[in-house]
Formats: C-alpha cells, structure tokens, sequence
C-alpha cells in the first residue's frame, strides 16, 4: 500500500513508553491546587471555555467551587497586581476550539492554566511528571495515555506557545514545567495536529466576550428583549458560532427558537426592527431558517417603505437597518433607498437620529455607513464627509461618543464599536491612520473596556449587554451585513431548477458531461431537501425518466458512470438492480478487477466514485479496493489522472469521501492524513485551490463535502483564515461570497457555471452532522453526507 499521504507530525519529544506508571491526580486536590496559583484579581476575560460549538457547557469539573478572577484589566492592570496575564488557546483537531483568558499569580504553569479553563483534563503521572491525556473528552483515557501514538501515526496533545504575530512556536519543555512569564503570553495545547489554531488579539477578545455572553441565555432562549436577542445572533455569527445550538438548558429553546417565535413582533415595532430581524435571519445557514421564513421577512421590511419618498420608517435607523436586511437577504437596493439615506445626511456630514438632524452622532453615522456598504455604495458621494466628520470627532484614546464637542465622556463602547461596523462596511482599516495614531486607534480602545468576565462597559451606569453585543462583531472584524449559507443554497436551489432540460437531464458546464452534471444536481437538490422534479414544465421529463433512459448506457460507459449511477439510483428510490432493465449493481462489480482492488481504468475518479457507488448499493468495500485507491496517491493528495504526478484539491477531497464512503473512521491515520493534505489546498480567503492555483467555488464545496464527511467542523474557529489579520472566513463562508447575482456560481472565469452551481449547493448544505434516518436497513452513503437509515 502507498503510504505517501502521512498523518500529522510533531515536532514534539515522542511520549513515554506505556511501562511507565499511571494514576490521574485526584479532582479535589487539583482543584486546590488550582485554588492557590490563581488569584483572585480580574482578567480580562472569564476562566469559563469559549464554546465555539453547540453543547458546550461553562462549569468546572475538576471538582472544588472556585471562584473565577475579578478586577480590572487594560493597560497597567498587570503591573497593579503582578498578575500573569495569559491566554489559553485549546484546538480539538477538528475545527472546534476554546479559549480562556487568565489572571493568575507567581509561580503558576502552563498545565496549572489548562486546569483552570473549566475542561475535563484527564492527566496521568509518566515519572517525569504529568502528561495531558484528553482534554473536553478528547484524547485518551488516563489508564492508556498515549493509546493513539502507534509509531509513525502518533497523536497527543501537544504544548506550543504563541509567538506574538499570531503564529506558535513548539514548547522546549512540558506544560507542566513552563512557569508563565510575568509579561502577558498565549498558551497554545492542541490535539492531533502541528499548530493550534492562528489568533490575533482582536480574535481572542472576541471569542472570551462571546464566552460571556453565552452566559446571559434566559431559559426562553432569549435575551431579555427581542432586539437584544437579534443582536445576539449577529453576534454569535460574527465569532463563527452557531445560535442554534445556544441555549440555557440540554432541552430549552435557542437563541433561533426565541427570535422565530417572536417573528410578529418586530415589524410591529418599526422598520428598523423589521430589517434587523431579516438580517438576523439571512445570517443562518440552511437547515436553521426555512426559504418560506426568509421571503415572509423580506416582505414585512418592504412594507415599511414610502414607495415615493424610498424611505422606511422616521429615522435613520429605519433606514439604515432596513437597508441592511434587504441587502443580507440578496435583495437589490434601489437607488432611491440609497437617495434617501444620503438626504438624511446632517449638515456637519455624519448622520443624526434623525433626518435632516443639526448634529450627527457617532452611532448614527456608523449604522448608515454599514447601510451603505451593505448596499454595494461605498463610493456613494456621502461617504467621504462623513469619514471627514468621523476623523474630527475621534477622541485621543481611540473611541468615539456623542457629538464630540466635549461635553460627552471622551469614548465609549457602543459608540466605537458602531463606528468600526461601519468602516469595515465601506472598506476602511479601523488599524491604519487615521482611525489608530500611534498604535492607539478604535480596536485599542474597546480592549481597554473589557471586563473580568469578558464583556464590554459602556459606562459604569450603562448596560454591559448591549455594550458587549454590539463590541462583539467589531472585534471580529465584521459589519452587521452577516449573509449565511440559507440565503446563498435557496438562490443556488433555484438556478440549480432553472437548469433542467426538457429530456429531464440539467444542463452541463464547461467542463463535465451531462450525465455526470445531472447526477450531480440530482443528489445536490436532494442533500438540500428538494424534490428535483417539482413544478417540472408541461411535457418535460422527469429526471427519474432521464435516469432510467439513459443510466444504463452511462453506467457500461465506466467505473465512474457505474457509480455516480448507482447513488443517482439510492437518492431517487429506485431499485438498483433494474434501472432501465439494467443491473446497475452488476455493471459496477463487473468494471472491478478482483485481484488488484481497481475499478476501471484506475483513474482517482472512476475508483472514488466506484466505492461510493458500492456503499450506496449497502455493500462492504474490500479492502483490497481501499489500498488501490490509497496508492494512487502522489505527494500530497491524489490528481485527476492515473499516477499523474501534481495533486489537485478536487481529487483529493473525492479521495477523502470515498474513503469514508467504504466505511474509515475520523480517526483512521489514512483518513486523518488526507484531511490534513486536504488542509493544504486553503488558502487566505478560506475557500481552496483549484486546478489553477485559485480558490474556486466547486473546488471549495468538495473540500467542504469531504471535509465534513471526515467529522471535521468547517465552519468553525479552527478552518477559518484570514488576509489581514482582522476578518476571519471559513470555507462556507468563502463559497457564499463567490455566489453571482443569478443565483449560480462561476466555474472557469467569472461566468456562470451549472456545473459549479450543483457542486457548490452540495458545500452550501453539508454539515458534519448526522440527518434523520430515512427508511430501516443498513447505512447509505452518498457524497454528501453519511445517512443512517
């Protein structure tokens, strides 16, 4: 077999060997333990976990109620108390990580800070002192430490520390005997691969104030009020978390359920409300918001226009929000509602509360900037006065408030924190000049604000809530125009539909045939919970028809068509074994030759596609198949052809689901190795490499469909990647933005492309996630998901 894809390598010192004794230090004495090395002085953020994921709980389970830090922090906090300012960045391996800010006294190491995070750390004494066994649940138990280091395949936690530019270097010595240093520091511990996540300071600051927010969950899975609950959400997308798994209690309602059930409520309250809610909305990702939800928003923000004037509701916040909705949910903004924000303008050149007011405000004026960003009008002629009027008002410590004539505090949170959303919309640095002088700029400002507990004070007689909810996207780098995975799958659904010829086949792209660009919008419309034959047109046939005319021919014509025929067969329902009179079951066993393991001509496709075919004919793939798909791997992934010799993203993630197809684990070195290899192809943008060296959209939904097959969670904290340091994308997010207006996306160029279209609406709707079963018997995979049925 070919092992040329290697799993992940350390440069770490290997474990000790298993002779070495084992017991796992007590939780009541690492409990008081911990007691001792952390003071009980503020941090700036809580000693709670951020849970980026679903299902995460804030306790401590280590055992012994300790009272997390209090006190101030920001500049010179550190030297008031002596404190050891750390964070602690803990990457699972799969995209999920957490990260807790720390406040802790002389003396303390890094393994006493790993302790402190409030996750289950299981250790076990190996003579040289105490090894990180798991951590959250994963890992090994302590009675078998290293269970997954098996010579060259060895995985364990390992110890790095950062490097002040967001990267990390590998630890010298064990987290056990790593004293923090008395300067501030980044402590990375990761699982299974060479570096934790990359992090700046804005990032972290961000994911410990969502760690705190994620605390103020009522049980109604509200927050207090339906607007508050809105910003909410906006704010769990800005951190890359989802809303729908945040929630007070394992069976309480969510973040979601609470903003769905008070869906009546917004527009009564005014455009702005009505906009909110349908940005809110258009953030979500399918599965969490229906199409149907979607199109009743967009209706209610639209009846809050004056159809002469262009404007909605009575104030600039009308305006503007109502504007963002729009926009969020793919609605063109018209040019008058674009007019009539401009003519809101106040005479110094930001924007007041109201229309025509005589002074703007720095809150205003940052919502209208986003508005107009949002907008696609960056250029506008309003644009420049107002970052005119923004540059005069900005206060000597980086933060805007009031009207800065004086008689307001020099700064605060909510201010600042609008402010930023909207320079971001429009396309300005808030960390180059003017917005930041001598390091000391907007970004700066807010950090200085935050709390022991992670959020934000606007004032000490203001709410922190609303504080920390509108500093949240800020920090992350993100306006408030937040478009999800819902919104780009229902328009990519429709152009998908658009597609279907009058024979039942789709129409193909540039480059793929018809019958494999049919099969591929077939199982793409079905992934997305479509019937691909609904409102067919008067005498068109259906693509079952089609399937049944002409599978047969394409199933003989190859290893490929065989299975990309049998899976078309297993989604529409149909019986395999007579499809067209044809035995689509035989046909592929008969393209396999038994001795060798390969199908066909041995190209990455027509064995790939064959194994996933064969799995969803519910057969167990041989093993000798596995290892034929398995050598011909070259350096790094597979490519197109037989023994071609440069790797492609493509292949490479076909690869990947059919090793998953026939049955590997997430944890199998073979699988693990091409998640890794995979993880090559990304680049800055979080979308990956095509056959040209640049991100496209098909190559980036089969990295996201393989990748998610394989249990890795690409929409988290861990896949995400940036090009300047402040916005971070994960790959879903990156294909989102690749979408045309029509609803497809392009293949080669900039030109629409059906065939990229059905691929990329497969990456829009792939979880790594189970879906419902759907009949009784055995397992059924298609390339998109792994279906229990």
């Amino acid at each position: 077999m070919n092992t040329r894809i290697p799993g992940p390598r350390f440069n770490q010192v290997p474990p000790p060997s298993a002779s070495l004794s084992t017991r796992s230090l007590r939780s009541s004495q690492l409990a008081r333990h911990v007691a001792r090395l952390f003071a009980p002085r503020r941090a700036r953020g809580p000693i709670a976990v951020v849970a980026l994921g679903a299902g995460f709980a804030l306790a401590l389970v280590l055992g012994g109620a300790w009272a997390g830090p209090s006190g101030p922090w920001g500049p010179g906090a550190l030297d008031a108390h002596g404190g050891l300012d750390v964070d602690v960045v803990v990457d699972f391996g799969d995209g999920r990580v957490e990260v807790a800010h720390l406040d802790a006294i002389s003396g303390t190491t890094a393994l006493d800070a790993l302790y402190a995070t409030g996750l289950e750390v299981v250790t076990h004494h190996a003579g040289f002192g105490l090894a990180v066994c798991s951590v959250g649940g994963v890992g090994c138990p302590a009675d078998d430490c290293f269970c997954a280091c098996q010579g060259e395949d060895c995985r364990f936690w390992g110890f790095q520390h950062g490097d002040g530019a967001g990267g990390w270097t590998s630890a010298a010595e064990g987290a056990g005997d790593f004293l923090l240093p008395e300067a501030g520091s980044v402590q990375g511990f990761v699982w299974g691969r060479p570096a934790p996540m990359a992090w700046t300071p804005e990032r972290l600051g961000a994911m410990n104030a969502w760690t705190w927010l994620r605390g103020q969950i009522q049980p109604d899975g509200g927050l207090f009020d339906p607007g508050l609950t809105l910003d909410g959400l906006l704010a769990a997308r800005a951190v890359q978390a989802d809303p729908a798994g945040w929630r007070a209690g394992d069976g309480g309602p969510s973040a979601v359920d609470n903003v769905r059930a008070a869906a009546g409520s917004y527009p009564a309250i005014g455009a702005a409300q009505a906009g909110k809610y349908l940005a809110g909305l258009a953030a979500l990702d399918q599965g969490r918001v229906t199409p149907e939800e979607l199109a009743s928003a967009r209706a209610q923000t639209l009846r809050t226009v004056d159809l002469g004037s262009g404007r909605f509701g009575a104030s600039v916040w009308d305006q503007s929000w109502a504007m963002i909705g729009l926009a969020a949910s793919d609605l063109p903004i018209g040019v008058t509602w674009i007019a009539a924000l401009e003519a809101e303008a106040a005479a110094s050149g930001g924007w007041g509360d109201l229309p025509g007011a005589e002074s703007a405000s720095p809150d205003a004026t940052g919502l209208a900037l986003a508005a107009l960003g949002a907008a696609g009008a960056s250029e506008s002629p309003a644009v420049a006065p107002a970052l005119a009027w923004l540059t005069a008002t900005r206060h000597a410590n980086g933060g805007w408030g009031g009207d800065g004539s004086g008689d307001t505090p020099a700064g605060n949170v909510n201010s600042s924190a609008l402010v930023v959303t909207g320079l971001l919309a429009v396309g300005e640095d808030p960390r180059a000049t003017p917005w930041t002088v001598d390091g000391v700029g907007p970004l700066t400002y807010l950090a200085s604000t935050q709390e022991a507990e992670g959020f934000l004070l606007h004032t000490p007689d203001a709410s922190e809530l609303l504080a920390t909810l509108q500093a949240i996207p800020a920090m992350s780098g993100r306006s408030p125009l937040l478009r999800g995975a819902a919104v780009s799958s229902a328009r990519a659904v429709q152009a998908a539909l658009d597609e279907r010829q009058m024979s039942g086949a789709f129409a193909a792209g540039f480059i793929e045939g018809g019958p494999a660009a049919t099969i591929d919008a077939l199982l793409a419309l079905h992934a997305a919970g479509v019937d691909p034959e609904e409102a067919l047109e008067q005498g068109a046939l259906s693509v079952t028809a089609w399937l049944i005319a002409e599978g047969p021919a394409y199933a003989l014509s190859g290893a490929e068509g065989a299975g990309r025929v049998a899976a078309a067969a297993v989604a529409l329902g149909l019986d395999p074994a007579n499809v067209g009179g044809a035995d689509i079951a035989a046909t592929l066993a008969g393209h396999l030759d038994a001795v060798t393991g390969l199908f066909g001509d041995g190209a990455t496709a027509s064995q790939a596609w064959a194994m996933i075919g064969w799995s969803a004919l519910g057969r167990d793939v041989p093993d000798t198949v596995i290892d034929a798909l398995m050598a011909l791997a070259g350096d790094g992934g597979w490519s197109i052809g037989a023994g071609a010799p440069v790797a492609d993203a493509d292949s490479t993630a076909l690869a990947l689901e059919a090793l998953v197809a026939a049955g590997l684990s997430a944890d199998d070195v073979r699988v693990r190795g091409v998640v890794a290899a995979l993880g090559g192809f990304q680049d800055a943008s979080g979308g990956f490499r095509g056959l040209f060296g640049i991100a496209s959209a098909d190559t980036t939904a089969r990295a996201i469909v393989a990748l998610s097959a394989a249990g890795q969670h690409v929409d988290a904290p861990g896949w995400a990647r940036s090009r300047d340091g402040l916005r971070w994308t994960t790959p879903r997010e990156a294909l989102t933005a690749m979408q045309l207006p029509n609803g497809h996306f392009p293949g080669l160029g900039d030109q629409p492309d059906p065939s990229a279209t059905y691929v990329a609406l497969r990456g829009l709707v792939t979880r790594a996630e189970y879906v419902a079963p759907e009949a009784s018997g055995g397992r059924v995979y298609l390339p998109l998901l792994v279906r229990p049925r």
